[in-house]
């Protein structure tokens, strides 16, 4: 790499071995600044950056330390380093924010945004991902275009059941990549809700875990919605929640472990929609691939779909569930709502392993109440089951418009009868 030293060498000899008229040394000094713009030293050598012990290998995809055919300050502000609240809310609100920032260290008190909007995205990650940022409040109004990657976001006692401090309202494109949602790890019953998401669209959890809280999140009047391959474990009452949302996607997760309180009202499940409290219906849905499992802990319901709105007003039907699949999951718990699907319209339950987990029922409990089964509303329309294995298929009353096709018992007996 050419220092400026270098090139300004080169500009005093070539200046003196070859000029003969002054307008040639004009053209070719004019030459020499121009490369020496290009030939600078890395801006990461340059700069003394906060964090600068924490600053990612350019290798691995960092900008930093690349100059390009832009100004030395659009280059400059490519990617940026922060370790406090007020430092982050500055660059974010600034008028040209880094498609980067890098979270030193450390932790981050609370902080409120509103009315901003990132196109493209902006990314905030973590400088150092042995040592993530920890990120102790978080509440997005109108808020578009913003992506956390290899951040920790950390519950901060005392929390109540419905304590929120992460939450998002009005806003799109939010990401979270490779991310922590931390509660009260000492607690015997963690409270608090990770995440809060109403009226937003396009939200993302993906490679994530979600620990030791109350409920892992909740999402209401939303849309395009994907929770992929993320650990949820250790909560109290219940893993996801969602209403009046559409275009969903759950896949790939393994939710499990759950830290019941008996002696609560707790309503435990590990997915749950409702429509209680709605005026639209939930729709699009897809529940796949997914590994719901009691493990060392509680029964729960698995996934469970009720439909209270129907439940009280059978003529509601603009308010029943649409296009709901359920593909693929295992099931390994101890209450019978394996997979409950109320009033619903194009419905398929499909391939999917329900198994009873004993040493999580409730003491007591017969084994028709702690065996998982499929239970489907029978005023449900247009519903496909098959290839199931479970022990029950419950609300088939031969419907024209139901299809039941090789579904099996644990030791292969058919269900398709049912």
């Amino acid at each position: 790499m050419l220092r400026l030293s270098d090139v300004s060498s080169f500009c005093v000899l070539t200046n003196g071995a070859f000029m003969t008229t002054l307008g040639s040394i004009r053209a070719i000094l004019a030459a020499c600044c121009i490369l020496s713009l290009n030939l600078v030293t890395p801006l990461s050598a340059a700069m003394e950056l906060p964090c600068a012990s924490h600053r990612p290998d350019p290798s691995a995809g960092s900008d930093i330390g690349k100059l390009g055919k832009e100004t030395l300050n659009e280059v400059a502000i490519s990617e940026s380093f922060v370790t406090t609240s007020a430092e982050l809310r500055h660059v974010l609100e600034s008028p040209a924010v880094p498609a980067t920032l890098f979270l030193c260290p450390g932790t981050y008190a609370a902080l409120d945004l509103r009315d901003l909007r990132f196109d493209p995205p902006v990314t905030l990650r973590s400088a150092d991902p042995a040592k993530p940022a920890r990120l102790t409040g978080l509440r997005l109004h109108a808020i578009t275009g913003l992506h956390f990657e290899q951040v920790n976001f950390i519950g901060i006692e005392p929390m109540q059941r419905h304590s929120r401090p992460f939450q998002f309202v009005a806003s799109d494109n939010i990401r979270f990549k490779n991310v922590r949602f931390l509660g009260a790890q000492e607690q015997a019953h963690p409270m608090g809700q990770a995440l809060f998401v109403r009226d937003s669209k396009n939200i993302a959890i993906l490679s994530s875990e979600i620990r030791f809280w109350h409920r892992a999140a909740v999402f209401t009047t939303s849309a395009h919605i994907t929770i992929r391959n993320t650990h949820i474990a250790d909560m109290t009452s219940d893993g996801l929640n969602f209403s009046a949302v559409s275009f969903v996607v759950i896949e790939g997760n393994t939710i499990r472990d759950f830290r019941r309180d008996l002696s609560s009202d707790d309503h435990a499940d590990m997915i749950q929609f409702w429509t209680r409290g709605t005026t639209r219906a939930s729709r699009d849905i897809l529940v796949r691939n997914n590994t719901l499992d009691a493990g060392t802990g509680l029964f729960t319901q698995s996934i469970f779909m009720r439909n209270e709105v129907m439940d009280r007003d059978p003529t509601a039907w603009h308010m029943a569930y649409r296009n709901v699949r359920v593909i693929n999951n295992t099931i390994r718990n101890a209450h019978l709502h394996g997979i409950s699907v109320g009033q619903s319209s194009g419905l398929t339950i499909r391939g999917n392993r329900l198994f009873r987990h004993g040493e999580a029922a409730r003491p007591g409990a017969s084994l028709g109440h702690s065996t998982p089964a499929i239970r489907v509303h029978p005023d449900s329309r247009g519903v496909m089951i098959s290839q199931n294995v479970t022990t029950k298929v419950a609300g088939h009353k031969d419907q024209r418009d139901w299809t039941l096709q090789d579904n099996l018992a644990p030791g292969s007996k058919s269900l398709t009868a049912w």
